[in-house]
């Protein structure tokens, strides 16, 4: 981080890149372009949305293979933080672990490492001016948007008028327990709803899915479709990540 004058006379800090967001992308896209050299400064809570807004119990449904953050040397894999943890391997990768790996792994960064949330980003020429809640603004030549999905949560028109006690959205539901006993419906047909119902029935909950389809979409009805040799190898990836065909191109 540099420091410069600005029109008013307030020094104000400046930096080559600016990284918003410090789950696994923002981590991995600063330790990447600090080793190039780059004056690189990552804002936000380190796995925050992962720690807080995923429901507790959940498993990853990305592979041990495709779950390690990236960095240039693949030093810090998730294997190396289970050896440097003592942690036992394990497969699916457990919530709670992935959360400690992200930020055992947030060590590389840092000073360059700032755990405030960047309120506004304007246009500044010939880069960018970031406005941090105490009113510090940081001068930064390119951004870079690592938001995660957190801001695309969406709940229904007719859900709005309803307590947060009583509708929540998914990326809310990190206390699955405190539902033991109750009845809940889990309305929605993907991933995320099919995992919350699960984990809400192993937590002793009265749980329904609704849902407008006519049926479920399992993954891995087709097991047989792996077992086909070179024709497997080419319809998919260690990753398992994407749809049959394009699951090379996905990984």
């Amino acid at each position: 981080m540099r420091s410069q004058q600005t029109r008013s006379g307030r020094a104000s800090a400046h930096c080559d890149v600016a990284v918003i967001g410090a789950g696994p992308y923002g981590l991995s896209a600063g330790v990447h372009l600090k080793a190039k050299g780059i004056a690189v400064r990552v804002f936000g809570e380190p796995m925050e949305f992962w720690a807080h807004k995923m429901p507790e119990g959940m498993l990853l449904r990305s592979p041990r293979v495709a779950s390690s953050l990236s960095d240039p040397d693949r030093a810090f894999t998730l294997e190396a933080y289970e050896a440097a943890s003592n942690r036992e391997p394990s497969a699916p990768v457990p919530l709670d672990t992935f959360v400690e790996y992200g930020r055992w792994f947030r060590h590389q960064l840092g000073s360059d490492l700032d755990q405030r949330t960047v309120l506004r980003v304007d246009r500044d020429q010939p880069g960018f001016r970031l406005t941090l809640p105490d009113g510090e603004e940081i001068r930064s030549t390119f951004v870079v948007i690592a938001a995660g999905i957190g801001p695309f949560k969406k709940k229904p028109t007719v859900f709005q008028n309803l307590s947060p006690q009583q509708a929540i959205h998914c990326y809310e539901g990190r206390e699955v327990r405190k539902f033991a006993g109750k009845r809940v419906a889990v309305i929605g047909a993907g991933q995320s709803a099919l995992e919350s119902a699960a984990l809400l029935h192993e937590a002793n909950v009265q749980v329904e899915v609704i849902v407008r389809e006519p049926r479920l979409r399992w993954i891995g009805q087709h097991t047989w479709l792996h077992h086909m040799g070179p024709i497997s190898s080419l319809l998919y990836s260690s990753h398992d990540v994407g749809p049959v065909g394009i699951r090379r191109l996905v990984a």
